[in-house]
Formats: C-alpha cells, sequence, structure tokens
C-alpha cells in the first residue's frame, strides 16, 4: 500500500510522519520537496525546513544527508559545508 501525507499538515513540532507513527526526517524531506514543487504553504515549508535543520544527523547514510541537503535547497536554506557537524 501506499503512503498518504498531508503535505499542508506538518505535526506541530514540524516534522511530517506516516500515520500514527513519530516524525521522520527522511519523510520530512520528501515532504518538503514536495511543498517546495507544489509551492505549498509557508508555514508548512518554514516547520519542515526547521525540524530539518534541527534533527541530528549522525547516523544517516549518504542518501539521507543528500536528500535532507536538496529538501533544503528546495525550501530556500542555504546549507555551506556542514549540517549539523557532519562534513559536506
Amino acid at each position: 500500500g501506499g503512503v498518504e501525507v498531508d503535505l499542508n499538515n506538518a505535526e506541530q513540532h514540524g516534522g511530517f510522519a506516516e500515520q500514527g507513527q513519530p516524525p521522520d526526517a527522511t519523510l520530512t524531506a520528501w515532504a518538503a520537496l514536495g511543498l517546495a514543487a507544489a509551492n505549498g504553504s509557508e508555514p508548512a515549508r518554514s516547520q519542515a525546513g526547521a525540524f530539518l535543520r534541527t534533527r541530528p544527523i549522525e547516523k544517516a547514510t549518504d542518501g539521507d544527508v543528500a536528500l535532507r541537503v536538496l529538501a533544503l535547497d528546495s525550501l530556500g536554506e542555504r546549507v555551506d559545508g556542514s549540517l549539523h557537524g557532519v562534513a559536506l
């Protein structure tokens, strides 16, 4: 089955999650790309960006980091050199 995500309804802390699950940085990054592509609401875009900037990434794969950087860039946020202390 597919995953349904309401791109204009982030959890109150800004992250996106599957129903009944805690917010997830990877799903939030994909949602951020969708919000940017669909010109989603500014509050939802801002919340998604804040969530992605503040989530630790020390256990993330290279693909997870690349997705997060791409998502932040799509939201108009500049990521220079490192993200949460991880060199890019």
